[in-house]
């Protein structure tokens, strides 16, 4: 092999994620065997997953062939890959002037210079410019970080879409078909409210870089959440016809065994009774549902962690740091933006949900909503805290529900639950074999006063030393100091007051195996039990060079950027591009839309 050749080889980047699948086949001694055959020796192998087999239709596609060889058992798995992955980030560096974006419309749409164009041809320019200000200008929700951090970015983990696409045809007859076939289909994207533009958002994490006490390069994880998966865990998964097929015919089974039983004056077997009560919630479900089936529903947090921790072994990063679950839940504090919350329940059954903001101005009002829609709204936690109080006559032949003030704060059970003890699993059983263990690392308490210019040292009625807080004139806290030395070391306490975040060590071993071979896409540890932070604790929340894309004109002259660049090779991610920023949305949908009024701002709300 060349010199150039030995480079270019080592210089390969090793993708993010590996299949256990893959890998099980590959190394197999069988030459030949039945369909059957070889699916039993790879599910035996230690590491193969049947989330895999189940999401990638192993078992029916092996099941189905007779006499094979080893090459043409390979091709199966060709034929049925696992999730393609694709990823994008939207960073600080997408921050772009209004007058750069002006003179790049301009010389895209009409070839000349914004200044030599007419009224007429400015206006469009000016909208779309506008719009990709407030909407595609880099990242969305860096309001909703720690302090102190850098390079804040947001990355999003996506599953391709199926729907045909109008900027990929030239000819309109065939788009058309191809869309009446995509609808027939019964396929449908995902559509999160954080990620307008981008369709099948599996996971997003929000990361920025930070230094440690000893020069350590941290990446801190503010934020790991799927909105697809905290959707389908609540309202239930849309299931395509082939998959509703073999549950239909085991429910029915079931109902005409248990029926039989009965009919012979025996009580049908009690499992039997379960598995029937399970499948027909399954299928109801899935007829009311419109969130689409996705593949990672019970360890999503696992694959965002595992991308971010082979970024972390990739980028050189000394340690992972996440935001802990207290701080998290101060950070989408209710009571912080709302004053009054209220339900009012009326005999007619139009009921009303209301929120004023702390000038008093109304900022929500839903008719019609029910009281177990509250909770899509202002949250599960502050949903039962409100219907725990004493109602009151509404004098409108009703009753009133009132949260008021302080009322309005909720413990976030779920946030610390998930960032407290499900992430810090995770990464203590991955790290089991590197030595490596989730502990603490100090930052500056981001609410920490800047400067000691904040308090003034006091003598207060009783001759006793006080600080005082020079922004409100109030005593900052009730302690009395018995000198202004005393007083002074209380200062500097507060200025350096620190905030622990949970933090996990890369280490040189635990390195080197993440860049050699990368990680098992399918590896599950899954959701720790009841004792150490259940299903139940997922919170309701909201986590590579940036490569410039193609821009296309399209649909009449519309900006139409590019769908996300598949990042995967035989089901495995690989480094590439992320591109254009899609719009700027609220962090949920209904919580969202209740307060986007408050302060002329969309509140961001998990």
């Amino acid at each position: 092999m060349s010199l150039v050749g030995a480079l270019s080889k080592a210089a390969k980047k090793t993708a993010p994620f590996y299949s256990a699948v893959d890998d099980a086949l590959a190394n197999l001694k069988r030459p030949k065997g039945t369909g059957a055959e070889f699916l039993t020796e790879v599910m035996k192998t230690k590491g193969v997953k049947k989330a895999e087999i189940a999401d990638r239709k192993l078992e029916e596609a092996f099941k189905a062939k007779g006499k094979m060889t080893k090459e043409e058992a390979q091709q199966v798995l060709k034929d049925n890959p696992p999730p393609k992955l694709q990823e994008r980030e939207y960073n600080e560096k997408m921050v772009r002037e209004e007058e750069d974006i002006k003179e790049e419309l301009a010389q895209e749409m009409y070839g000349r210079s914004y200044e030599d164009l007419s009224h007429r041809d400015r206006r469009p320019i000016f909208d779309e410019t506008q719009r990709i200000m407030g909407e595609e200008n880099g990242p969305q929700y860096g309001d909703y970080k720690t302090q102190g951090g850098e390079n804040y970015r947001e990355i999003l983990l996506k599953l391709p879409t199926s729907r045909p696409s109008a900027s990929n045809y030239s000819d309109p007859a065939k788009y058309d078909a191809d869309m009446r076939a995509f609808n027939a289909s019964g396929k449908a994207d995902y559509q999160s409210s954080h990620w307008k533009q981008d369709p099948n958002v599996l996971a997003h994490m929000r990361v920025q870089d930070r230094t440690g006490p000893n020069g350590e390069k941290i990446l801190h994880v503010e934020e790991i959440q799927s909105d697809w998966h905290q959707e389908g865990r609540k309202k239930g998964y849309k299931l395509l016809p082939d998959q509703t097929a073999p549950i239909d015919s085991e429910y029915r089974a079931l109902v005409h065994k248990n029926a039989d039983a009965r009919a012979a004056g025996r009580e049908p077997d009690s499992k039997d009774l379960e598995r029937a009560k399970q499948l027909e919630e399954e299928l109801i479900k899935s007829d009311s549902s419109n969130i689409p089936d996705a593949p990672f529903k019970k360890n999503w947090h696992e694959l965002a962690m595992k991308r971010l921790l082979n970024y972390a072994a990739d980028q050189g990063y000394d340690s992972i740091a996440i935001t802990p679950g207290a701080e998290q839940a101060s950070r989408y504090d209710l009571s912080k933006q709302i004053s009054k919350v209220d339900y009012n329940k009326f005999n007619s059954g139009q009921n009303e949900l209301t929120a004023w903001d702390k000038d008093g101005k109304k900022v929500f009002e839903k008719y019609g909503a029910s009281q177990e829609e509250v909770a899509d709204y202002i949250g599960k936690e502050a949903a039962e805290k409100l219907f725990a109080t004493t109602p009151k006559d509404n004098h409108m032949g009703g009753e009133r529900y009132s949260l008021i003030g302080e009322e309005l704060q909720v413990g976030g059970e779920g946030m610390k639950g998930f960032y407290d003890q499900i992430l810090p699993s995770y990464l203590n059983t991955f790290g089991k074999p590197y030595g490596a263990q989730v502990g603490q690392i100090g930052i500056r308490d981001p609410n920490a006063p800047s400067s000691a210019a904040r308090y003034a040292i006091v003598r207060d009625a009783d001759n006793n030393y006080r600080l005082q807080d020079t922004h409100t004139e109030q005593f900052a806290l009730p302690e009395i100091y018995k000198s202004s030395a005393e007083a002074e070391s209380a200062i500097d306490d507060k200025l350096n007051r620190s905030m622990k975040l949970h933090n996990f060590p890369i280490t040189p071993e635990m390195r080197e195996s993440i860049k050699q071979k990368g990680l098992p896409l399918y590896q599950q540890i899954g959701i720790p039990t009841a004792g150490a932070g259940a299903a139940s604790q997922m919170p309701e929340t909201m986590q590579e060079p940036v490569l410039e894309p193609e821009v296309k004109k399209a649909d009449g002259g519309a900006i139409n950027y590019n769908t996300a660049p598949d990042m995967s090779d035989g089901g495995r991610i690989i480094q590439g591009a992320p591109f254009k920023h899609g719009g700027k949305v609220n962090m949920t949908t209904n919580r969202d839309a209740m307060f986007m009024e408050l302060s002329n701002k969309k509140l961001k709300r998990k």
